[in-house]
C-alpha cells in the first residue's frame, strides 16, 4: 500500500479547499517533524520570503513542503491567499 505525502504545518490547520488528512495522521507527521535539516531550507526560505513578502517562519514551511514535495497545512491567510504562486498545495485536517 502506498503512502500519502505527509504534510508539513507551522501549527496551524488549513480552512481552505484542498485535500484532508485524519488526525492521526497530522500525529505521525509531528513525530517526524524534526527530522526536517532547517539549516538547508534557509537559502530557499530566504529567496521565498523576499520574492513573496512573506515572514521567514512561514517561508520555511513553504520551502519544507516544496522541497518534500508535499502540502501544507496552514490558517495563513497571506500563504492560502498564495498558494497557487507559490506552487505549494494546501491540506484540510478533519
Amino acid at each position: 500500500m502506498q503512502r500519502k505525502p505527509t504534510p508539513f504545518t507551522g501549527g496551524r490547520m488549513s480552512h481552505d479547499r484542498g485535500m484532508r488528512i485524519a488526525f492521526e495522521e497530522l500525529i505521525e507527521f509531528w513525530e517526524n517533524v524534526e527530522r526536517i535539516p532547517i539549516e538547508l531550507l534557509a537559502l530557499d526560505a530566504m529567496n521565498i520570503a523576499k520574492t513573496n513578502k512573506l515572514t521567514i517562519y512561514d517561508s520555511f514551511y513553504v520551502a519544507a513542503a516544496l522541497m518534500h514535495k508535499v502540502p501544507l497545512l496552514t490558517f495563513d491567510n497571506g500563504i492560502i491567499k498564495k498558494h497557487e504562486e507559490l506552487n505549494v498545495d494546501i491540506m484540510q485536517v478533519h
